[in-house]
């Protein structure tokens, strides 16, 4: 398939919405390496790299697609899914294969244009042996007051692997670039000391540990992460609960820990917040430095955005760079997204980037719905989730810490966000009285008020509810 410019272009414009609607795991796992072709009866059709992977997207995100899609070309009616195979593609029919025309080679001497979003990772950028995407550097982050001491942390790390800051362990919300660091520090240790590095998330060694465990080849499981120079852990908080993985992982921190070998760890809070974590991996884990990453200022969001347009090679007045700046406030995924969105639409257009075209364009990602008051269950399975304890026991007449603070954030949530009664509440929960609730709401938002860690764990329950 030969896709044109404007193929192209529709394409990553699409992918801009859906990063913003998708997690980042899944947008990497799903749309990775796909493409699209456009056809004059307002159809699309959309190429996945394997059977499983167009499954997926037909059955589980097509009505995202389809409406990311619609969003920049009114004139798209159906999609339809098919996949490559042995550079081949095959249309999905249920439980049969058609094979259709031989996929065309990449011309790979083209010179590129800047395009709107940056995609999906080519094999030149993806080192499968580390799993380090090499667009990821030092040198294209952002520092500000929000996350200098994070940065500096990981310089030193690169400096001097082994013995400055081990482990080193970095937390912070969604999208505020954890994963952007942890790969810019384990690609200047390959290059500068040609260190063996190996990134993983903690979703992919537990997966890779239950497979090794059901094929009985568990010894190859540990020489590949405990024969490396550095191991760098994104999203460490869910291994959280699960008893098998953490006894892997605690010994081979041991492992690595006793061979002065450069061990890096992310999370989405700290240590001490991640509930059911055994002590022994917390111990461990704030035994090294700990580094937060909080949420940048509006200077630093409108300076990430012109690095973002430089590296993209455009040019966009101040103000409109302002104006996604001052919109979208914590989440730098989503501030890029908004960006990929305004120039990818200018591109399909043809026109020059203004302000009043950038507010046209994320008029509909920006405006605020009315908000509907969320179902109780969904709240407090977000909250049961986050946490890592059992639906029940939220419920329950326990008064543990780990169970009374749930608690408290599912009640504050009910009232704050639904506008729920206070002898609503307090019945809702094992039949307590309504002073019980009011004790709670008010114990929670006067701790807003000073703990950092408190509210970025409403912000990320909250992305949990709304998403």
């Amino acid at each position: 398939m030969n896709q044109t410019p404007n193929e192209k272009e529709l394409w990553m414009t699409a992918l801009g919405e859906i990063e913003l609607a998708v997690s980042r795991t899944n947008f990497s796992t799903w749309f990775k390496n796909t493409e699209l072709k456009k056809h004059d009866d307002g159809s699309i059709t959309i190429y996945a790299p394997n059977i499983f992977n167009r499954e997926w997207l037909e059955n589980k995100y097509n009505t995202i697609i389809l409406t990311a899609l619609q969003r920049a070309d009114v004139s798209i009616t159906n999609i339809r899914y098919e996949v490559a195979v042995g550079g081949n593609y095959s249309v999905g029919n249920g439980n049969s294969t058609i094979l259709l025309s031989k996929k065309p080679q990449a011309q790979e001497n083209q010179p590129q244009q800047p395009t709107a979003q940056q995609g999906p990772a080519s094999t030149e950028e993806y080192d499968a042996t580390s799993n380090l995407n090499a667009r990821y550097s030092f040198d294209s982050f952002v520092i500000g007051s929000h996350n200098e001491l994070a940065f500096a942390a990981c310089q030193a790390v690169a400096k001097k692997p082994g013995n400055t800051y081990n482990p080193l362990f970095l937390y912070g919300g969604v999208g505020l670039g954890k994963t952007h660091l942890l790969q810019a520090t384990g690609n200047a240790l390959m290059k500068n000391f040609g260190k063996n590095v190996l990134y993983s998330t903690s979703e992919k060694f537990t997966s890779e540990l239950i497979t090794s465990i059901g094929r009985r080849t568990t010894s190859n499981f540990k020489s590949k992460y405990r024969e490396i120079d550095v191991l760098i852990v994104d999203d460490i908080q869910f291994i959280a609960g699960k008893e098998k993985t953490q006894d892997e992982f605690f010994h081979t921190f041991n492992e690595l820990y006793s061979l002065n070998k450069q061990i890096i760890i992310s999370s989405d809070r700290p240590p001490k917040a991640i509930a059911t974590l055994e002590e022994r991996l917390r111990s461990r884990f704030e035994g090294g430095m700990v580094a937060d990453i909080s949420m940048p200022d509006l200077e630093t969001r409108v300076a990430i955005l012109e690095k973002k347009c430089e590296q993209k090679g455009v040019a966009i007045i101040r103000e409109v760079l302002q104006y996604i700046a001052t919109h979208v406030a914590h989440n730098i995924r989503e501030l890029e997204g908004a960006l990929n969105r305004v120039l990818a639409i200018n591109q399909l257009n043809g026109t020059t980037i203004t302000l009043d075209s950038a507010k046209s364009i994320l008029s509909t990602t920006f405006e605020t719905p009315k908000k509907k008051a969320v179902h109780m269950d969904k709240v407090v399975e977000a909250v049961c989730g986050y946490y890592n304890i059992v639906h029940s026991e939220i419920f329950s007449k326990s008064r543990r810490k780990e169970i009374v603070r749930p608690r408290q954030v599912a009640m504050y949530l009910l009232r704050k966000d639904n506008g729920s009664s206070f002898p609503t509440i307090g019945s809702s929960f094992g039949g307590r009285d309504h002073t019980t609730a009011m004790h709670a709401c008010e114990k929670i938002e006067g701790e807003l008020e000073t703990d950092d860690i408190l509210q970025q764990d409403i912000i990320l329950i909250r992305q949990k509810i709304y998403a």
